[in-house]
């Protein structure tokens, strides 16, 4: 009777053991998962920020060439979406001389905040809310360019 008791404790331990090994397992897959994702969106963030920035110095550089002033010129960017394997991830985008600080609400908040010097006399971006998966137009006109989106809906 004693070996039939010890044995059922024996295997008790046993699975109680391989429970705690699947917990722990699953646990550590889902961090390392949400820690892969946020990193994913970190860089997909930085990629947006760098091409925003890359688009606006070149419209910024248009009032440095001695161009018509009665010519109308008018650039767009496509702002690409943010997408990770088990989501698609909104981002809100504020732009002004000295940042472009991208926002998205996955994992608590991810924030990834571009400094750019583009240059404050131009009235190239006075401040501007855009979103991922947006068009941002800017229209050089009389001298002066102006940036804006085509579609204010996130």
């Amino acid at each position: 009777m004693k070996n039939k008791a010890q044995i059922s404790l024996e295997i008790l331990i046993v699975v109680l053991l391989i429970i705690v090994f699947l917990y722990i397992y699953t646990s550590l897959s889902n961090m390392t998962v949400k820690s892969l994702e946020i990193n994913k969106i970190k860089e997909q963030q930085l990629d947006i920020a760098l091409e925003i920035n890359n688009f606006l110095k070149t419209q910024d550089s248009l009032l440095d060439f001695p161009i018509n002033n009665y010519t109308q010129i008018s650039n767009s960017m496509s702002i690409p979406s943010i997408d990770i394997a088990s989501k698609k991830v909104n981002c809100t985008i504020d732009i002004n001389h000295t940042n472009i600080v991208i926002y998205s609400s996955a994992y608590g908040g991810i924030t990834t905040n571009l400094q750019t010097n583009l240059d404050s006399s131009n009235n190239l971006i006075l401040g501007l809310r855009t979103y991922c998966s947006q068009t941002l137009e800017c229209v050089f006109d009389a001298g002066d360019i102006d940036c804006d989106n085509l579609s204010n809906v996130p």
